[in-house]
């Protein structure tokens, strides 16, 4: 779930980086759908995929760890040590209430760090 303090900040993001890495602003359109325009001349550091793109993600997505609490953290490492993990097994090793794992697991497969291969009885996580 958001904090309260994180909403509403996508837009001043998109905004700073464009303005950092690309030395540039949006242009912000509502027509029949809101739509922004990024301009992408003037790119700096490493062009579009070094710069800008890495700024965004890393900024927004908070990096490799960033935005992940302790016990997210201490779950990645978990299933990196022990490929195949089922969160039943986590629950006991990691004693986290099996509704808390359930949500930190989904964060972490929603930001692309793990991911469930395998059947609903026999698979489980991996680190990606």
């Amino acid at each position: 779930m958001a904090r309260a303090e994180d909403l509403g900040t996508g837009i001043n993001n998109v905004y700073n980086y464009l303005k950092l890495y690309a030395n540039t602003t949006p242009e912000f359109l509502e027509e029949q759908l809101f739509k922004v325009i990024i301009p992408l001349q003037n790119v700096k550091n490493g062009g579009l995929n070094g710069g800008l793109n890495g700024g965004l993600n890393g900024g927004l997505n908070g990096g490799l760890n960033g935005g992940l609490n302790e016990k997210q953290k201490m779950i990645l490492k978990y299933i990196q040590k022990n490929p195949g993990i089922k969160t039943k097994d986590m629950v006991i090793a990691l004693n986290i209430p099996v509704d808390t794992m359930d949500k930190y697991i989904k964060k972490l497969v929603k930001i692309g760090r793990i991911e469930r291969r395998g059947s609903k009885k026999t698979g489980g996580y991996y680190s990606l």
